[in-house]
């Protein structure tokens, strides 16, 4: 195993939950069913390794001020905000980071993920009304709107230098096979080091792509 400690950054709805709990399988060795909602999230599994980094809720955003090991043990940590990549390497010295890299063209996607898996019933009922009735495209006011006012989120966009332990997956990635390969498992087995990954990893990519793909085929997402 390259590294005992992980965090992994990501937008909400950009699929960072399901990627923590492929995680904690391909890390522990744990052949657990990844359970999926019926709108595609992950959110319900329980995470055996996450939360053992003290860096308080995933959000804020001095999220990684405080960021210290509690332990020696293999630990996993989500958050949506950015990474500080100089001020966790100066902190640990076996750490991986994994980021989810979106695209303006995933964004109809992501926003849709984000008010339907977190349950945001009233703003979905409005981004359905004003965004997503049939043939409508992405516009700068849906970005305006989304993330403008979120300046902690255009840096995932427009940033593209990392340091030699960060892994990026683009959010296209997740859902990207080839044959019976999962381009998203690959990249985990090569970033962590371990190469045999359990049955259930397998068959959650396989049901999550599938879900997915007719989920945006329903809501005309892409």
């Amino acid at each position: 195993m390259k590294y005992k400690k992980y965090i992994i950054s990501f937008i909400p709805g950009s699929s960072g939950r399901f990627v923590l709990a492929i995680m904690d399988r391909i890390l522990l060795g744990l052949d657990t069913i990844i359970n999926l909602s019926e709108d595609n999230s992950a959110h319900e599994n329980t995470i055996k390794i996450w939360g053992n980094l003290k860096f308080g809720l995933p959000t804020p955003s001095n999220n990684y001020e405080p960021l210290e090991s509690n332990n020696t043990d293999i630990h996993v940590f989500h958050t949506h905000i950015y990474p500080k990549f100089d001020l966790i390497n100066s902190r640990f010295k076996n750490v991986g980071i994994i980021l989810i890299k979106p695209d303006i063209q995933d964004m109809r996607e992501i926003l849709f993920n984000n008010l339907t898996k977190n349950k945001n019933i009233e703003s979905m009922n409005t981004f359905l009304k004003n965004y997503f009735y049939p043939n409508k495209n992405i516009t700068n006011t849906m970005i305006e709107f989304e993330f403008n006012f979120k300046k902690h989120n255009k840096i995932f966009f427009t940033n593209d230098i990392y340091p030699d332990n960060c892994l990026v997956i683009k959010y296209s990635e997740i859902y990207e096979t080839t044959g019976e390969k999962y381009l998203l498992i690959e990249k985990l087995k090569e970033f962590t080091g371990i190469s045999i990954v359990p049955s259930s990893v397998i068959t959650a990519c396989k049901q999550y792509t599938f879900n997915r793909n007719e989920i945006v085929k329903q809501h005309g997402l892409r």
